[in-house]
C-alpha cells in the first residue's frame, strides 16, 4: 500500500480531492487540516502549521518514522488574492508566498534532504494555475501569480538536481477551479470552462502509478 500525504484537505479543493483520492486507490493517507476528521486504518489526519518551518520539518519526521517512507506528497495548501500591480505592495506579494509557496517548500525541503539518504522513489505534485503562467492573465493577479511562478521553477529545480535520487516532481496547472466557493463567489461564469475536482484526481492517479510522463500538466 502506497503512502500518501495531502496538505491543505480541509480547503476547498483539499476536501474534492481527498473524497476522490479514497475513491479511487487503496492508500494510506496521511493529511494536514484545520479540522477534525474522522480516521480510520487508512487514513490518519495531522494538525501543522505549515508556515512554520520548524514544526513543519517535525511533521515530516514523524510521518517518515511511522511509515519509513512517502510515495507521493499532494501540496494543496494555498490561497489567492486579487489585484493588478497598481494594488499590489510587497506585504501582498510576502503573503501570496507565505501561503502558496512556502507551506510548499517547508515541506518539500525535509522530505527532499530524507531522500538524498534514503534513494527511494517519492513524486512531489504542486498545484499552480494556469493563468499565473499568461502574463495577460498574471496582470489581474500579481502577487498570487508570483506566488504560482515560484513553484513552476521550484519544481524545475527539483527535476534538475534531485531525479538522481528518487525525487521527482510535476506541477499541474488547473484552470478556474469548479468548486462550490468559485460557484458562489462567481454565479455567472460558464461552470462547464472550468477545471473539475475528478479531473484533477485523474492526473494525482496517473503520477501515483508512474503512467504520467510529463512533469508540466496543463488542464
Amino acid at each position: 500500500m502506497k503512502n500518501i500525504l495531502i496538505t491543505g484537505a480541509s480547503g476547498n479543493l483539499g476536501k474534492a480531492i481527498l473524497t476522490a483520492i479514497e475513491n479511487k486507490g487503496d492508500y494510506h493517507i496521511n493529511i494536514t487540516s484545520r479540522e477534525n476528521t474522522s480516521e480510520s486504518s487508512h487514513l490518519k489526519t495531522f494538525h501543522a502549521d505549515l508556515m512554520n518551518e520548524l514544526s513543519t520539518a517535525a511533521l515530516v519526521k514523524e510521518i517518515i518514522d511511522m511509515q519509513g517512507h512517502l510515495d507521493t506528497v499532494i501540496f494543496l495548501t494555498g490561497g489567492y488574492m486579487a489585484g493588478d500591480l497598481s494594488q499590489t505592495s510587497a506585504s501582498d506579494i510576502h503573503k501570496m508566498i507565505e501561503v502558496n509557496f512556502n507551506t510548499a517548500i517547508n515541506v518539500a525541503a525535509p522530505l527532499i534532504k530524507i531522500n538524498r539518504l534514503q534513494h527511494k522513489k517519492i513524486r512531489l505534485i504542486f498545484i499552480g494555475a494556469k493563468a499565473a503562467m499568461d502574463n495577460n492573465a498574471a496582470a489581474h493577479n500579481v502577487a498570487y501569480a508570483l506566488s504560482k511562478q515560484l513553484l513552476f521553477h521550484y519544481a524545475e529545480q527539483i527535476n534538475t538536481s534531485e531525479k538522481v535520487f528518487g525525487t521527482e516532481a510535476y506541477l499541474l496547472l488547473p484552470g478556474t477551479l469548479d468548486t462550490a466557493f468559485n460557484r458562489n463567489a462567481m454565479p455567472d461564469a460558464d461552470f462547464s470552462s472550468w477545471t473539475k475536482p475528478d479531473t484533477i484526481a485523474d492526473h494525482i492517479h496517473k503520477i501515483i502509478d508512474g503512467l504520467q510522463l510529463n512533469a508540466v500538466i496543463e488542464l
